[in-house]
């Protein structure tokens, strides 16, 4: 089929007068002129060679060496989250004789007709003794129409030293279960001072009329639980996070690394959803705040806060509990990361950041191959209208239709890969070579001025005057 070569034409080309060569690196793409838009994925590699955080020294160019038209690329309407959320009603499950008691024991649990659990008892003809505090738990979840993502559990006593492990399970009639978890960790410490608590298990996705809580640990019974439920409805499914992880530097944007500072560098301009700190040493426990550098002009950098947490790692009965990550909402492009602790650490913290890569759709006009280049230090591509043209082939082909998917090659260098260490060390060395500068202009203009106090015929020549005959 032969695309409407107005709808190209529509489309201004970029008005680059660049070439190939004039870019650090170059990646082939896999794409031909059957689709009129291809969209391309961005590889870590794009990142670590482009040195503009909005992409715009990124171009793609056909098999005559000219720029296609080229933008970045939303791949789909932006994603609606609906949360809800409902208490559940929590029932303690009453302990089975020991062994070696006599007498039959039965659990009886009274639903209605919508089944949700009325009353749990025990039927026992033996001889028992008093019936110890309640360590298992039924979750009757029949009211809650929804998958439950997360469950957070709350309780009246014990108040601190709580480190308790539970297996889940879950069942639609109280006869069959299957496990959900097989080991979830609840916290609640203090430990210097600094309470320290982990109280959700993570369920995605699972829908369940019911969920049974079995405590693996030996642990003081909790008394008094309550569980609230959430879910998570999403308009789309959002693509897996990629990791990667950021490297420790000594010093950066003008702050130098210590005991209760630690910096990191990025591979490039990453789109950052989640971090993860975890501390390098087991039983300890830090105030930690998460900053990064934000430039304010070419040589001016502000360090910007964006998340406060309690992190903590602990050692229990062989199992290893660390704080959740942090969420960034939205998600933030970032060169760098900043751990800023109330108190020294021993040793470096161990960072990962989580990102979903970001698209870009070209236009296919001209022939093919295509070519995709990075790292241009002179030119600043604009976005061309490329949402137009994907109007236009929705309007035609119907409103699910997206630009197929293109792969990248093998990255082939023109130059040098980019080096953020000898960047942030110029950049060191600019702020220091304008500070001489203005100092020297200082010194020099004080100079003068006390040149000219000291001497009136000077002065007097500066002014436009004559100095007064003896």
């Amino acid at each position: 089929m032969r695309w409407p070569v107005f709808l190209i034409a529509s489309i201004a080309t970029s008005a680059l007068a660049n070439t190939p060569a004039d870019y650090a690196a170059r990646i082939p793409i896999q794409a031909d002129n059957s689709s009129a838009a291809w969209q391309i994925t961005l590889s870590e590699e794009v990142y670590r060679w482009s040195q503009d955080d909005r992409l715009r020294d990124v171009a793609v160019f056909n098999a005559e060496g000219r720029p296609v038209p080229l933008a970045r690329w939303q791949q789909e309407p932006e994603e609606h989250i609906e949360r809800r959320q409902s208490e559940l009603p929590a029932f303690e499950l009453p302990e089975p004789p020991a062994e070696g008691q006599s007498g039959d024991w039965n659990l009886v649990i009274e639903r209605d007709g919508s089944g949700r659990v009325r009353r749990i008892q025990t039927r026992d003809d033996g001889e028992r003794t008093e019936p110890a505090a309640s360590r298992d738990w039924l979750l009757d979840a029949s009211a809650f129409d929804k998958g439950i993502d997360t469950v957070t559990l709350d309780w009246n006593d014990p108040h601190d030293g709580v480190v308790a492990r539970f297996r889940v399970e879950g069942s639609d009639d109280l006869q069959s279960w299957r496990r959900l978890r097989e080991d979830a960790v609840i916290v609640r410490l203090q430990r210097d001072g600094i309470p320290v608590e982990r109280r959700d298990i993570d369920l995605p996705g699972m829908q369940n009329r019911y969920l049974r809580l079995i405590r693996l640990d030996a642990g003081e019974a909790l008394r008094g639980m309550t569980a609230v439920v959430r879910s998570e409805t999403r308009s789309r499914q959002a693509a897996e996070l990629r990791w990667l992880t950021p490297r420790w530097t000594a010093s950066l944007a003008g702050v130098e690394a210590s005991a209760t500072r630690h910096l990191y560098m990025l591979p490039g301009s990453i789109p950052v959803q989640r971090v993860r700190i975890h501390l390098a040493n087991d039983n300890a426990l830090a105030d930690l705040e998460l900053l990064s550098a934000e430039p304010l002009t070419a040589n001016r950098t502000r360090w910007q806060s964006r998340a406060r947490l309690v992190a903590f790692r602990l050692q229990q009965d062989g199992t290893r509990i660390d704080n959740a990550d942090i969420s960034l909402a939205p998600a933030l492009n970032l060169r760098s990361l900043r751990i800023d602790s109330a108190t020294p650490l021993a040793d470096v913290p161990q960072v990962q950041v989580g990102y979903r890569p970001e698209h870009l759709v070209f236009l296919s006009e001209g022939s093919g191959p295509y070519l995709l280049a990075v790292g241009n230090a002179r030119e600043r591509r604009a976005d061309a209208p490329v949402e137009t043209a994907i109007k236009l082939l929705r309007a035609e082909f119907g409103q699910d239709w997206q630009p197929p998917q293109a792969s990248l090659g093998a990255l082939q260098a023109n130059a040098a890969p980019p080096d953020p260490d000898a960047a942030a060390t110029a950049s060191a060395w600019r702020r220091k070579l304008l500070w001489l500068v203005l100092i020297g202009a200082t010194l020099v203009i004080a100079g003068i001025a006390i040149r000219l106090l000291r001497n009136p015929a000077e002065r007097g020549a500066v002014e436009g005057q004559q100095p007064p005959e003896e």
